[in-house]
């Protein structure tokens, strides 16, 4: 770069592969290491005087950055093992901690705990997760996690991460459970008629239903009001005022009673069991495999 008054600087380009070396007085780099450049790489370079420069800024082209860290240059608690501790009160800063018997350690974890801390930007806002990996399970990943809110620790409390743990919090079943469903779309009820709907399950369903639902204010209901039915509802007389739902692997086959009023519900008041009004009601299935 020659030898130049002190203060002037030099804003450099590199075209190809070259080395930097380090020197204490001539040629001065960041990080006080070599620097090995590459096509596209930059950097500002200032004249000490006497032929003596300082590289203020090298950026690579790369966008890597010019050296990495070393290990011996990293805090503890970002070191290649955790940071040991004796209090995990005092574990506030991010990094990674560990500590056996250590002060205000979860009550459960009595041995060995491990964990990280994420701190906010913010002064006494932080979160602590720990665990105990020497006794560790699937079955019980001794986790647990604290947070603190303006200085003051809440309390610790369990996590469960594992999928053996969160079976255990269900029953389990043998055979395949309910996992398919069906709707019918709203259906005219016709006195004596009768309904083929496919429902798509793909198997005979294990669970079905009718519901009526009304679409003309009749018998104190509202519009909207579902009420279920009782498939054979029985009746003082001779007529016929219920449905018959037989389903099979590809339809729910439906006959509907052949009365004028095809059913008989409790009014909403409960004062009586009356007759619906046909056309003031829908039909409406559903199904479960």
């Amino acid at each position: 770069m020659g030898v130049l008054p002190s203060g002037v600087l030099r804003f450099l380009t590199f075209s190809g592969a070259a080395t930097l070396t380090h020197n204490a007085a001539t040629l001065i780099l960041p990080g006080a290491a070599n620097i090995v450049a590459a096509a596209g790489d930059t950097a500002v370079a200032q004249s000490l005087g006497g032929g003596n420069w300082r590289v203020r800024s090298y950026i690579r082209a790369s966008g890597q950055p010019v050296a990495v860290i070393s290990d011996a240059n990293l805090p503890a608690r970002l070191g290649v093992v955790a940071k040991t501790i004796t209090d995990w009160n005092t574990a506030l800063d991010n990094g990674w901690y560990m500590g056996s018997g250590a002060a205000n350690a979860p009550a459960a974890n009595t041995g060995w705990n491990i964990g990280t801390v994420e701190a906010h930007g913010a002064a006494g806002y932080r979160t602590q997760t720990v665990y105990d990996f020497v006794n560790a399970t699937a079955a019980n990943t001794t986790i647990w996690r604290r947070c603190q809110n303006g200085g003051v620790w809440g309390a610790w409390f369990k996590i469960q991460w594992s999928q053996a743990e969160q079976d255990a919090r269900y029953v389990q079943s043998s055979t395949a459970l309910l996992q398919k469903a069906y709707e019918s779309a709203q259906q005219t009820i016709t006195a004596g008629g009768t309904l083929t709907l496919a429902h798509g399950l793909g198997v005979k369903p294990k669970l079905y239903i009718a519901v009526i639902q009304c679409t003309t204010a009749d018998l104190a209901y509202s519009i909207g009001d579902e009420v279920a039915i009782n498939p054979m509802l029985n009746t003082t007389d001779a007529t016929v005022q219920a449905i018959s739902m037989v389903p099979d692997t590809t339809n729910l086959n439906v006959r509907i009673g052949a009365n004028s009023s095809s059913l008989r519900i409790m009014a909403k008041s409960g004062a009586s069991l009356t007759n619906i009004t046909n056309t003031s009601w829908r039909l409406v299935f559903r199904a479960w495999a």
